[in-house]
């Protein structure tokens, strides 16, 4: 009788650990499922950023290239501007 109260507490303490254990490993892996999750939805949101600005650069190219366009490009870009024209720049923001 003596033996098989002992088989008994052994028995108990092997299912208890094995459950501390269970419980250990299910709260990593909920961790590990977290920190993916935050990490999918942060590369989600720069995939989206990146499409757009695929998209703005590919209505870019389908503007015509015409006087206008590389007027545009010479202000904005290049920082051109005509021989007569005066530049006036505020720090007043």
């Amino acid at each position: 009788m003596k033996n098989r109260r002992y088989g008994n507490l052994s028995l108990k303490m092997a299912v208890a650990c094995f459950v501390v254990f269970a419980l250990l490993a299910v709260a990593a892996m909920q961790m590990k499922f977290n920190d993916v999750k935050d990490k999918h939805k942060k590369l989600q949101q720069e995939i989206a950023l990146l499409e757009e600005s695929v998209n703005d650069l590919e209505n870019q190219l389908a503007l015509p290239f015409d006087d206008e366009y590389v007027e545009q490009v010479a202000r904005e870009k290049l920082g051109l501007c005509y021989p007569d024209e005066v530049i006036i720049e505020s720090n007043l923001n």
